[in-house]
């Protein structure tokens, strides 16, 4: 497909999104309990920031009788449209069994070079048996069109170019859809297509104060929604069993994901891999929630100690006496003013902290920081602008085998990806974002980002691992030291791959005949400096996307 052709298939369906904006005909809004990155979600989240909930739950997504509590909170309290929307969405909640179809197509380029297309048949529902049990899921069944070698499925991504080459994405980001992949390819011409399926899942017994979840979903940890550096909705989805209790004095979570373990190449999978993560927010004020969570991963066996409602998991891990991967964070949330935000969270695993006991800060921090600030007007205009910093430090996420040859049980993957933030180690990211309503139900999402990283390995002689500052770097040398013990080389090297992105998306959705209809149109602009770690390699880069599907 020439590049021509490339832009009249962009540009016909929007210019159908601009024609449906104008349309006056009354809007919905699709509604997916088990998804995080759903416009459900995005609602949830601008309307906690403008006061109009109280505060949500550190782990998405939540139960369907929590979600129809925090709507019903909306629809008596917020103002007309937001109450107008909340309602809205509580129309798939008002009946025992709700089912919807919703043909789609996607499709996504790189002009000039990669194209990438989805199009098939999603069906979503919720049923409530009981007050308390409700099951929600969606299945879907695309055909997928693609380059050859594209790697759309997750699993066994291996570097980072495989896991983009074909996609038509930016730099560190990352497929919406989890695709479950298997050896259906058959070409046409240069192309290759897949029919493929997409399956979420949820079962949840309780009540919206405490429930209990089983399903396969991805998660998505607050209060950094987007791309969180402790669990990012960016990751593939996984088995998920999760235990909330909240009220007006705490949040209290605990959860247990089933894990696919890689080599230190990212490759293979191997099962029975492990993470158990759990943790604590307190209402201190009115105004200031601080919370405490840990994790630990581990495989090849189960361990139920590290199930315990209340302990310790560093102090656990000990207690087996195996060399899991345990690590420990803190967050922070204030809200400066009704509808302004200031929040705070640090992952660590490592610390000198003898040295910097000692005010000695040239010493080992493996950690992800992330810190920054949102203000929710929910205006005519402008519904949301946040801005956060994120950092992620040298072999953050990684961690040594202890057999080379077996699966990588204890890093901080799944299926070959990050759970934490979409980057590297050694990576930093500063991240603006605004969210505008100029006229309902349209809606404009406008991003800029300045992304760093580096090879913290690029000076390190005789690495043991494959030494190329990635996830699956561990930083150990042949002699099994750790060249991150007295030292942090946080962005020293010689040579920095820059990255900026600016871009946005407009969206609406329209009631057409017995359904709606929903349609978007993105565009983002980078440039790329040093690409690849590759010195005076730039690259200018241009993507487009588009989205168009009805549900009924």
């Amino acid at each position: 497909m020439n590049y021509r052709r490339r832009i009249k298939k962009l540009l016909l369906p929007a210019i159908t999104l601009v024609i449906l904006s104008i349309w006056g005909i009354p809007a919905l809004d699709a509604q997916q309990t088990n998804n995080p990155s759903s416009r459900l979600y995005r609602y949830l989240n601008q309307w906690e920031g403008a006061g109009y909930i109280r505060r949500l739950p550190p782990i998405q997504p939540y139960s369907p009788q929590l979600v129809t509590e925090l709507l019903r909170e909306v629809a008596t309290s917020a103002p007309e449209r937001e109450r107008r929307i909340a309602e809205e969405f509580l129309r798939d909640f008002d009946t025992t069994v709700n089912l919807h179809f919703t043909p789609v197509h996607e499709s996504r380029s790189e002009l000039g070079s990669e194209y990438f297309g989805l199009t098939g048949l999603d069906m979503e529902g919720t049923a409530f048996f009981s007050d308390i049990v409700a099951l929600s899921g969606n299945w879907g069944l695309h055909l997928i069109d693609k380059q050859k070698g594209a790697q759309i499925a997750q699993g066994s991504p291996g570097s980072r170019e495989d896991i983009q080459t074909g996609m038509a994405l930016p730099y560190w980001q990352y497929s919406p859809r989890d695709l479950v992949g298997d050896s259906s390819v058959f070409e046409v011409a240069d192309r290759e297509f897949q029919i493929l399926q997409s399956i979420t899942t949820d079962l949840s017994l309780g009540t919206p104060e405490i429930y209990f979840q089983a399903g396969q979903m991805r998660t998505a940890f607050g209060p950094f929604w987007e791309n969180s550096g402790v669990i990012g909705r960016q990751a593939p989805h996984a088995v998920r069993y999760n235990l909330i209790w909240r009220n007006d004095f705490f949040n209290y979570y605990m959860m247990l994901l089933e894990l696919t373990a890689t080599d230190d190449e990212g490759l293979g999978r191997d099962p029975n891999k492990h993470m158990v993560f759990h943790g604590i927010n307190f209402r201190v004020t009115e105004n200031l929630e601080l919370g405490m969570f840990e994790s630990v991963i581990y495989g090849g066996r189960f361990e139920p100690v590290y199930l315990l409602p209340v302990g310790q998991l560093t102090y656990q891990q000990f207690l087996v006496g195996v060399g899991d991967n345990s690590l420990i964070g803190f967050t922070a949330d204030y809200r400066l003013f009704d509808n302004i935000k200031l929040a705070g969270q640090i992952f660590i695993d490592d610390l000198g902290f003898s040295d910097m006991a000692e005010f000695d800060f040239d010493t080992k921090y493996k950690l992800a920081f992330q810190t920054g600030i949102s203000w929710t007007p929910l205006s005519n205009i402008f519904r949301e602008i946040s801005f956060d910093y994120l950092l992620a430090a040298p072999y953050m996420y990684t961690h040594k085998p202890e057999d080379r040859s077996e699966p990588n049980y204890q890093n901080y993957t799944h299926d070959g990806y990050s759970l934490g933030a979409g980057l590297d180690p050694n990576s930093d990211r500063f991240s603006l974002r605004a969210a505008l309503m100029p006229a309902y139900p349209i809606e404009l999402d406008l991003a800029a980002r300045l992304i760093r990283h580096g090879n913290a390995s690029e000076d390190e002689g005789s690495l043991a691992s494959i030494g190329d500052g990635s996830i699956f770097d561990d930083g150990y040398s042949s002699s099994g030291g750790a060249t991150f013990n007295d030292s942090t080389e946080f962005l020293t090297q010689s040579v920095i791959e820059y990255i900026w992105q600016a871009g946005g998306d407009v969206s609406v959705a329209r009631r057409l005949g017995p359904g709606e209809i929903e349609a978007s149109f993105g565009y983002t602009f980078e440039y790329v400096a040093n690409a690849d770690l590759v010195a005076g390699k730039n690259e200018i880069n241009n993507y487009l996307g588009i989205q168009a599907a009805y549900r009924f």
